[in-house]
């Protein structure tokens, strides 16, 4: 150990230096590893986030309607782990590797193409789009999935109401077709009763008649109202359901959109996300910029090495850090500056507000360019500014993953001086050490720890 320090400097509180043996010991060699909300995702698992994320870029570039639903589940992920992270974390500053959430302006340029190319694939003002036949009136793309919607709801309400009471129809708004349908019936009706009422006997014009004078005249059974009414019911309830039945094959033939309902429902998932997103963003922005007030943030580094009565560490270069307990059983920890921390609290600030901007413009780009819009022969209605900064981020994320993975802590030298001192002995022992990189074992651990730590026993077992 080359440090030579006087016999009175403190080691620890209540020991010096001069109540260890000059004699080093050689301990096992061993790794160091961050604890718990210091370590960013790994670069595993960023690397199969770019795995999911450029395929669905290319294929929202050329076919977008085939990755709706792998970018609504893309988006759903992304939202429940940054929620999970918030939570677990509570957005504190030292943390920030763990709640950053720099992989969301993928998610919200999905989100934002779902919506608009929903809505103008509906909008009945484009002239590639199907129309209602006859002289009605073009729609907007939002007011054809709301139609949508409303004709299920009916639907259904009909449906249950018919499953529910049988033989009771559901109540419907009077149109022209049931006024029409109420004078025909009350014809039938009418034509009924007259047609009862006639005596053909009498009429010499009738087929068949006979003189009054040849034969008596037969009693004739007097009519039954009920039955007559219920005849001419049943008549007027047949021709009901027949015009029913053609005016519901009339508007399937007339309607355009028949998988609105489907994309009705698409959109407002996108939607709803969408507004996710950008609230958890936004939030994100103003802690990264508020935390980067913070002064003096350390992050603790734990090691199975700094256990076994160690009081404090020394590395090569002299720095000293005393070892503190860790939330994790059975291994010691050192505090280190948090300048990794404060890079990504600045990182996350200027990457948040790129992307912020970026998700803005493609919006108005997207909103005032349509479907055959071309630039170069490439579409231009797609979100190729946050497809372009979403990729390089995670590509960042992944180079710095696999570094922090492979490196020591800033500070922390190979080789330590570990000081250990138990209570039975008059003298503390000094152990030389050598300490390995975390790696994706420790990186790992450092994440997920941070990530569940809300969970409490649910994920540690304790």
């Amino acid at each position: 150990m080359s440090c030579n320090w006087a016999a009175d400097y403190k080691i620890a509180p209540n020991v010096t230096f001069g109540s260890f043996e000059p004699i080093s010991e050689v301990c096992p060699a061993t790794y160091i590893r961050p604890d718990p909300g210091g370590s960013m995702m790994p670069w595993l698992p960023t690397l199969l986030l770019l795995f999911f994320h450029l395929p669905a870029c290319i294929i929202r570039a050329v076919r977008w309607e085939s990755a709706q639903y792998l970018a609504l589940g893309l988006g759903l992920l992304g939202t429940a782990l940054t929620i999970q992270a918030y939570v677990s974390t509570g957005l504190k500053p030292e943390e920030v590797l763990v709640w950053m959430p720099l992989t969301l302006v993928l998610d919200a340029g999905a989100m934002e193409q779902l919506i608009v190319l929903i809505l103008e694939k509906h909008d009945e003002r484009r002239s590639w789009v199907p129309r209602r036949r006859g002289d009605l009136p073009a729609r907007r793309g939002g007011r054809v999935l709301w139609d949508a919607v409303v004709k299920a709801w009916r639907d259904a309400r009909q449906t249950m109401v018919q499953n529910l009471l049988p033989g009771h129809r559901a109540e419907r708004i009077p149109t022209g077709d049931d006024v029409e349908l109420e004078e025909r019936r009350d014809s039938l009706l009418d034509a009924h009763q007259n047609a009862n009422g006639q005596n053909n006997g009498n009429d010499p014009d009738a087929p068949n008649a006979e003189p009054a004078g040849d034969h008596p005249a037969a009693p004739t059974a007097a009519p039954n109202p009920d039955l007559e009414n219920g005849n001419a019911d049943a008549e007027a309830a047949r021709a009901d359901d027949d015009n029913d039945g053609e005016d519901d094959d009339e508007e399937e033939e007339d309607d355009p959109h028949p998988s609105a309902l489907r994309y009705a429902f698409v959109a407002l998932a996108a939607a709803l996300l969408l507004l996710a997103l950008l609230t958890l963003q936004i939030y994100a922005l103003y802690y990264a910029i508020t935390g980067l007030r913070t002064p003096s943030l350390t992050v603790n580094w734990c090691s199975p090495a700094f256990r076994d009565f160690a009081l404090a560490v020394t590395t090569g270069n002299c720095n000293h850090y005393p070892v503190l307990p860790s939330s994790s059983n059975g291994i010691g920890c050192i505090a280190l500056p948090g300048t990794q921390q404060t890079d990504w609290l600045r990182a996350t600030a200027i990457t948040l507000a790129v992307a912020l901007f970026c998700q803005t413009a493609d919006w108005v780009l997207m909103m005032c360019t349509n479907s055959k819009s071309r630039w170069r022969g490439v579409k231009f209605q797609r979100p190729w500014l946050t497809m372009a900064v979403g990729i390089i981020v995670l590509v960042v994320l992944i180079y710095a993953g696999r570094v922090n993975a492979d490196d020591l802590p800033k500070g922390v030298t190979k080789t330590v001086w570990i000081y250990r001192k138990e209570e039975s002995r008059a003298m503390g022992r000094v152990c030389r050490g050598e300490l390995s990189p975390p790696g994706l074992r420790g990186t790992m651990i450092g994440y997920m720890d941070g990530l569940f730590e809300s969970w409490g026993g649910l994920y540690d077992g304790h």
